[in-house]
């Protein structure tokens, strides 16, 4: 985000398995399950964390970047549910920047941290590459 309002964007920005906001995924995270609903879990955990200057506001930030984004995302990631990165895509969408989200299907069990499996990954990457390259050499013409 700061490089894009200094002018000094990257060519593209590739997320993996990203959440939109601190608070979305501490709430969401499975450790969380057996106390979100007690009264005071929003007061000493959410605010708590507000209290502490810890900003991982993905969603706020995304609408600043100016170049390509391109998420990636396992459908049954147990770590970070794959709807905080629609959220997050979403974001990205109402602020009108170009953002691309492949989900990869259940099935696959890629979960948190194993997309690098998929075969369709080079491809997908390999074209990313293209669409931020294309993009840089249009703005320099």
């Amino acid at each position: 985000m700061e490089f894009s309002e200094k002018g000094l964007s990257p060519t593209g920005l590739i997320l993996e398995s990203p959440f939109n906001n601190l608070s979305d995924v501490v709430t969401h995270h499975p450790y969380a399950i057996p106390f979100r609903w007690l009264p005071w879990f929003k007061n000493m955990v959410l605010e708590s964390l507000d209290r502490s200057g810890l900003d991982m506001s993905t969603d706020y930030r995304i609408t600043k970047v100016d170049c390509p984004v391109l998420i990636l995302h396992a459908e049954d990631d147990h770590i970070i549910p794959l709807q905080l990165a629609r959220k997050l895509r979403d974001s990205a969408m109402a602020a009108k920047r170009d953002v691309t989200l492949k989900e990869f299907d259940a099935s696959r069990n890629f979960h948190h941290k194993f997309i690098y499996l998929a075969e369709e990954l080079p491809r997908i990457l390999r074209r990313f590459v293209e669409k931020c390259t294309l993009k840089t050499k249009k703005a320099q013409e």
